[in-house]
């Protein structure tokens, strides 16, 4: 299974792509060429290798339709979910509902996070770097 570690800054052109860091970009690429973009639960973009996102999304698929709460679930992870490859540069174009969903500007931040890489719009990953850091100061460390 891939372990995504890391952050990388880097810049969205006009057309709505970014260059994947080659480290990511191999392991992404590792057993298939094509991956799978969708939303994060976050105001972020998730992207996740084909294996990580089949075990994803059945976890997602037995959500129950018959709970509106566990189908709104179902549909903001599933609905923007697609497939892309990387072209000749390394780069991927993000879909414009996606980029709308994140808030992403100029500068991106594309960071590890487990089994997927995530891609945030820098500010806000700043401002939520900070709140995560407040729960941290919050939190009992023993749990590690």
């Amino acid at each position: 299974m891939n372990t995504f570690k890391g952050k990388y800054e880097c810049k969205m052109d006009s057309k709505g792509r970014i260059i994947i860091p080659s480290k990511f970009r191999e392991e992404l690429t590792k057993n298939n060429n094509s991956f799978v973009i969708t939303r994060s639960l976050d105001n972020a973009i998730d992207i996740f290798p084909y294996e990580a996102w089949e075990k994803y999304d059945e976890k997602i698929s037995r959500l129950s339709d018959f709970n509106p709460k566990q189908r709104a679930v179902k549909r903001f992870l599933t609905h923007d979910a697609t497939s892309v490859e990387c072209d000749a540069q390394g780069r991927i174009n993000i879909p414009k509902t996606l980029i709308e969903h994140a808030n992403l500007k100029k500068n991106i931040l594309v960071a590890g996070y487990g089994d997927r890489i995530q891609i945030w719009d820098k500010e806000t990953y700043d401002e939520i770097l900070l709140k995560d850091l407040e729960i941290m100061n919050d939190l009992e460390l023993d749990i590690l």
